[in-house]
């Protein structure tokens, strides 16, 4: 859905970035809250519940480490999430893609480092 908005000021929920006055914001139909422009362009539409989802569940968003902290790489993450105890393999997952997308690497990205780690 494709809301155009007045004189109230949004952020995003990816991203966390002030939405303009003059700018589009975009809703799910399943979820309140919006996103920008920018963040629609960079997930596909299949990816954007899974972002939202995991961003509401584990709090944080996009790249909100990306600047602040050195990347760390998806076999480090995934050697972390395997010291957390007791967690399911969805649980794992989960934790490992969203500490990718704190780090702005995308659902796709983070598929293509997980493929390469494989071979």
């Amino acid at each position: 859905m494709v809301i155009y908005i007045g004189d109230q000021i949004f952020k995003c929920g990816i991203c966390a970035k002030k939405i303009k006055a003059n700018e589009t914001i975009f809703q799910e139909e399943t979820h309140l809250r919006v996103f920008c422009s920018t963040c629609k362009s960079i997930f596909p539409k299949k990816d954007l519940e899974l972002v939202i989802d995991l961003l509401i569940s584990h709090n944080g968003f996009f790249g909100q480490l990306k600047h602040s902290a050195p990347e760390q790489s998806i076999k480090d993450l995934l050697i972390k999430c395997r010291e957390e105890q007791k967690l399911t393999m969805q649980e794992i997952n989960n934790l490992m893609m969203h500490r990718a997308l704190l780090y702005g690497i995308t659902p796709k990205q983070f598929i293509k480092k997980l493929e390469l780690l494989k071979k």
